[in-house]
């Protein structure tokens, strides 16, 4: 073999070697909406991280917190139910940026705000109990007259979660219609009659939470049936029988909030008036319970009526195989370098 043949093959092992990161998990961030708490978990082990509490209860007027988004900046952002606010909290320290108010009470008619999405044009996206309004993502402004998807839109009759789609479009869990509703992710108008889910699809009673897994499919958590539904991501029909995690699962209960974690698995929020608050693991790709299910333990750091909750980025870093690999191309590369001067 050529030096330059050598060599070749020497950057293409460096290579694959160093292209395998793995995803460091960030820490997992939970809304205790009985606690009027933010608590910070560790995203690898489920325990918590100090104390658990990353935002105090009434930090820059925290009340009943429920969605919760990371932004471009990193920073946090809640939706403060109890105080008809968007708060915006550091996202390493939990202090409020600035005031802490992100979006003041009654902005474009802001009230009782639920799920939180950044879209992919930057703009925060918020749920109301009657309509979507949008936010410009750096200051908080509603954008144009704020309104994203009016009343009713859709046959909307309330509005609980939202995520945008692999395609782009926003999707929303309608509670009142026992539907999820599909809109144009630019205009906000309803793809087609905006039904993506029909109302009752395999089971599918009061949608609250919900989030596109790396299949592309759409999940949903159903409060009504105390399951995990599953949708195929481009029609909207039923996966199979269409239950991902069955009821008591686990111990899965009341099913809010849910979110895929850096490793792909399902994590959960789940409390019930004769059940602990907890979050919840799921493989990702069967739906079965991961070891004994429970992440973060029943009233962890108080964790009390949990809702939504989401992962803060993660942080790509070099497993141990990129060390050893980077060792390996050492040693294969002397020993090739001394067959070629023994020539």
């Amino acid at each position: 073999m050529s030096p330059m043949r050598i060599r070749i093959a020497l950057l293409a092992l460096l290579a694959v070697v160093l292209i395998s990161p793995r995803a460091s998990g960030g820490p997992l961030f939970v809304s205790s909406n009985g606690t009027n708490q933010i608590l910070q978990f560790n995203g690898t082990t489920g325990a918590p991280v100090g104390t658990g509490v990353f935002v105090a209860a009434g930090s820059a007027g925290l009340s009943k917190p429920l969605g919760l988004a990371i932004g471009p900046n990193g920073n946090l952002f809640v939706s403060s139910s109890g105080s008809n606010q968007v708060l915006e909290y550091n996202g390493t320290t939990g202090a409020p940026v600035g005031t802490g108010i992100f979006v003041n009470a009654g902005s474009a008619g802001l009230t009782m705000p639920t799920g939180l999405a950044f879209g992919p044009n930057g703009n925060l996206f918020v749920c109301t109990p009657s309509q979507v309004l949008e936010f410009s993502g750096t200051t908080g402004a509603p954008v144009g007259t704020g309104v994203f998807v009016p009343a009713g839109s859709g046959g909307s009759g309330s509005a609980s979660a939202l995520t945008f789609g692999p395609n782009g479009n926003l999707y929303v869990s309608n509670p009142s219609n026992s539907d999820v509703l599909e809109f144009n992710g630019t205009t906000g108008a309803p793809v087609g009659s905006g039904v993506f889910v029909s109302p009752g699809s395999a089971g599918l009673s009061i949608p609250l939470g919900l989030t596109f897994g790396a299949s592309g499919n759409l999940f949903v958590s159903s409060e009504g049936s105390l399951e995990i539904l599953e949708f195929n991501g481009t029609t909207g029909a039923p996966v199979g029988t269409g239950v991902f995690v069955p009821f008591n699962s686990a111990g899965l209960t009341s099913p809010y909030g849910l979110a895929f974690g850096p490793d792909g698995n399902l994590f959960v929020s789940s409390s019930g008036s004769n059940a602990p608050s907890e979050v919840l693991e799921f493989d990702g790709v069967t739906g079965a319970p991961v070891g004994s299910g429970v992440f973060v333990a029943g009233g962890s750091a108080g964790l009390n009526a949990p809702t939504f909750l989401t992962f803060a980025t993660a942080v790509p870093e070099p497993p141990t195989i990129v060390l050893l690999g980077l060792g390996t191309v050492a040693l294969v590369g002397r020993s090739l370098q001394a067959l070629l001067n023994r020539r």
